[in-house]
């Protein structure tokens, strides 16, 4: 497991093009993982092999580690 910031993980997924706007949605609640929704924008994720990461209705990325 790796930890890395909410809105890090988003801009590296690429469902954003900045930091500021990862945050943005987050604030909204467009973001969740494993269903559960996220809206502190400060969160450190342990991000683990099989996580669902959400961002608005229809942007779904299954993360894999090496």
């Amino acid at each position: 497991m790796r930890c890395v910031s909410l809105p890090r993980l988003i801009v590296l997924c690429g469902f954003a093009k900045s930091n500021g706007e990862a945050r943005r949605l987050t604030e909204q609640g467009a973001v969740s993982i494993d269903g559960e929704v996220i809206t502190d924008v400060q969160a450190e994720i342990a991000a683990y092999t099989g996580m669902v990461l959400k961002v608005g209705k229809r942007r779904y990325m299954r993360i894999i580690l090496d």
